[in-house]
């Protein structure tokens, strides 16, 4: 992939401005964390995955690394197919009961075919 940031070969970070910017997902998850701390709910996942994009971005942006970046766009996916499995739920088109597995069905699909492709 380009992005806009020149890449800063022999240092810790490869780009540091992108990778740096991730840490505000991992403030904002912690932070959503802190508001449902003692409530036990699926809405968990969402700091969650705020927090994992935070560090799987952190660490691809930081490496420049295709291992790294399938954790990212992962990651990604892992938001991305949470927000459609909710909306899916709110919905009335599929049961809460299906919820978590239309979830981990479509996070699955989308790093398979990333992958794959």
């Amino acid at each position: 992939m380009n992005f806009c940031e020149r890449l800063q070969c022999g240092s810790w970070l490869v780009q540091p401005a992108n990778a740096i910017s991730n840490i505000s997902f991992v403030l904002v998850g912690i932070y959503l964390l802190s508001l449902i701390k003692n409530k036990k709910s699926i809405y968990i996942l969402f700091p969650v995955s705020a927090i994992l994009v935070g560090i799987t971005s952190f660490l691809y942006h930081a490496s420049w690394t295709f291992f790294f970046q399938v954790f990212d766009v992962s990651s990604m996916f892992m938001l991305s197919c949470l927000l459609l499995s909710f909306n899916l739920w709110r919905l009335g088109i599929i049961k809460e009961r299906f919820l978590a597995l239309i979830y981990v069905a479509l996070v699955l699909a989308s790093a398979l075919s990333m992958i794959v492709i």
